[in-house]
């Protein structure tokens, strides 16, 4: 026995998974069985491997980057991915040179598929991994490209016929996939096989397509679906399962697009659903209790039209609402059914807590009644299943995220922390100088702004900046009274402004009790976030005659103090000189 001790089989399908046990049995190794990659991560962390054999489409589909996982999780031995893919393609057969990784048949006999698992464990028992590593022009240990192309085609792959104009071009070709996946989705909901054959001529003319490129990774797709197809039209009622298998194969095949720089780099467009409404990107949570319906649709999500995007499942309400309490989503897609429960529970749940993000309700039974309730209980959009298209799906995104992006413009609200906005704001310090002017009351403008922002959102990822700014969002709200205003001008930069001051002792104690409360460490659940600020400080009518220069003239102080030694500046009461209050504002070294 090695200090590797344990080999690792990662399959799902359970004919296969009998015949791994069998051939298994006679392995000196404790073999370890599971049915995802999220569970073999788990035992990757807490066993010793020696070796892990896995279905190729499982790995691929669960974890684009599962190679980087692997290392990240320390994971650096051999890997056999068996392949559905090759079954049906000979030519694309391939084994690597050395024994990190090898890409097998799943028909491969059992005493050759032993014979591999044999040789893999040998080599690396050897020390191979070890030179393989050190040698600086071997492809590192599961590399996509080196997976996916035979020794003989270390070139990158290439696009044929890219100045003639009338060969297909990529986005022909990417158009011609949706359109694809969206008839076989309609089959699939009208459980009809007949509605297959317009599927069938839809690939015979992909075929044809595709065939203008060198894309090594397309010609057993495309044998594989045909095969598929025609099998599911033999049976004449097919399968969940073989509407599984089905969609998984698209999924391989787009994955594969975008691993492709010269088919995938052409899909980038200047105006996207993320360009146009300024997102850096765009978090969707689809709730859907039929996985083969997750994977069309999800299938049908278009990253040329939408951009960056996200993409987060949920199958049942209490999975759902578990993911928007961990995060709010850009949007959510639901499916009506959801087993006992239904979609308006779900929405509910959000609009009591005080989420604001849409909500579009997919069904698989037309009904104008339910489209009427959907829109009375505040549903942005709804569509039946049946319809459902790629083009029709990035529509309806668009159109209900602009409408938000107006209804919060409208509101005064900003998006995130729902406190005002900047113009908002500006409004506010008009009237409140209007009223102050009447009532001969002071006014106070406080701007926070928060340093280390960055730094968090680089290191613990922007869920976690957003979580930040709602929380200080949150702390300002909880310190000052319902008339008074706090807005979120952009980023980490935060204001409050404060009525009814009768002298500038108050004002500069409602400077104190904010500092201290947005300093405060801040706790979202068990996570403690340490974050660090500046706070300049100006006083209406001493530093400023109207709303233009009163903001101004808090910026002015803002900046003092980011260049000042205290974390806060407050504007000179004589309104003469400016300097820091370090006594009265009880400031500390950043």
């Amino acid at each position: 026995m090695t200090s590797y001790d344990s080999i690792l089989v990662i399959e799902d399908e359970a004919f296969t998974r009998q015949r791994l046990e069998r051939l298994f049995s006679k392995a000196n190794e404790d073999v370890l069985f599971v049915k995802s990659w999220t569970e073999a991560v788990t035992l990757i962390k807490t066993h010793s491997i020696a070796l892990i054999v896995c279905d190729e489409l499982l790995i691929l589909l669960e974890d684009s980057s599962f190679h980087n996982t692997m290392r990240r999780v320390g994971y650096r031995g051999p890997l056999i991915f068996l392949s559905v893919l090759m079954d049906f393609h000979p030519g694309h057969q391939m084994m690597t040179a050395k024994a990190l990784c090898r890409v097998i048949p799943k028909t491969t006999p059992d005493d050759l598929l032993w014979e591999a698992i044999q040789e893999s464990l040998l080599h690396h028992r050897q020390g191979l991994l070890a030179e393989a590593e050190s040698a600086p022009t071997h492809p590192a240990p599961w590399d996509l490209n080196s997976l996916n192309t035979s020794p003989e085609e270390k070139e990158p792959l290439h696009i044929l016929g890219e100045v003639n104009k009338e060969l297909p071009q990529p986005a022909d070709v990417r158009f011609g996939v949706r359109l694809l996946i969206s008839q076989l989705f309609h089959a699939y909901k009208k459980r009809n096989p007949q509605e297959l054959v317009v599927s069938q001529e839809t690939l015979g003319e992909l075929r044809e397509q595709f065939s203008s490129f060198a894309l090594q990774f397309v010609p057993p797709v495309l044998d594989l679906l045909e095969l598929k197809l025609s099998t599911m039209l033999a049976v004449g009622e097919p399968s969940n399962r073989q509407w599984m298998e089905l969609v998984k194969v698209f999924s391989w095949l787009i994955e594969q697009f975008q691993r492709e720089p010269a088919f995938f780099g052409q899909m980038v467009r200047e105006k996207t659903l993320c360009s146009e409404l300024s997102l850096p990107t765009i978090d969707i949570l689809l709730v859907e209790d039929d996985e083969v319906d997750m994977l069309f649709i999800r299938n049908l999500l278009d990253e040329e039209r939408i951009g960056s995007y996200s993409f987060r499942h949920a199958s049942s309400l209490d999975e759902a609402k578990s993911m928007l309490l961990e995060r709010a989503p850009t949007l959510c897609i639901t499916d009506y059914h959801l087993g006992a429960d239904d979609a308006f529970q779900l929405q509910s749940f959000a609009h009591e807590r005080g989420y604001t993000f849409p909500f579009i309700l997919l069904t698989g039974m037309g009904s104008y009644s339910l489209d009427l309730q959907a829109m009375d209980v505040g549903f942005a959009a709804y569509f039946d299943k049946d319809e459902l298209t790629a083009s029709l799906l990035e529509r309806t995104m668009r159109y209900v995220l602009r409408q938000q992006k107006k209804e919060e413009v409208l509101a005064g609200l900003d998006p995130l922390t729902q406190v005002a906005n900047l113009q908002t704001f500006k409004e506010s310090m008009k009237k409140a100088i209007a009223r102050g002017k009447r009532n001969n009351r002071l006014l106070t403008l406080l701007l926070f702004d928060v340093k280390n922002l960055k730094r968090i959102n680089d290191t613990q990822g922007f869920s976690s900046g957003d979580k930040v700014l709602k929380g200080l969002a949150s702390r300002l709200i909880g310190c000052l009274d319902e008339f008074d205003t706090v807005a979120r001008l952009g980023g980490g930069t935060f204001a409050v402004l404060v009525e009814e001051a009768e002298t500038t002792e108050e004002c500069l104690s409602l400077c104190l009790r904010c500092e201290e409360a947005f300093a405060k460490p801040l706790f979202i659940g068990e996570k403690e976030f340490e974050h660090s600020f500046h706070l300049g400080m100006a006083i209406w009518p001493l530093h400023a005659q109207d709303a233009e220069d009163f903001m101004a003239a808090g910026l002015d102080a803002l900046e003092q103090a980011k260049h000042s030694n205290n974390r806060t500046y407050i504007l000179s009461l004589e309104g003469l000189q400016r300097e820091g209050v370090d006594d009265i504002a009880k400031s500390t070294d950043c």
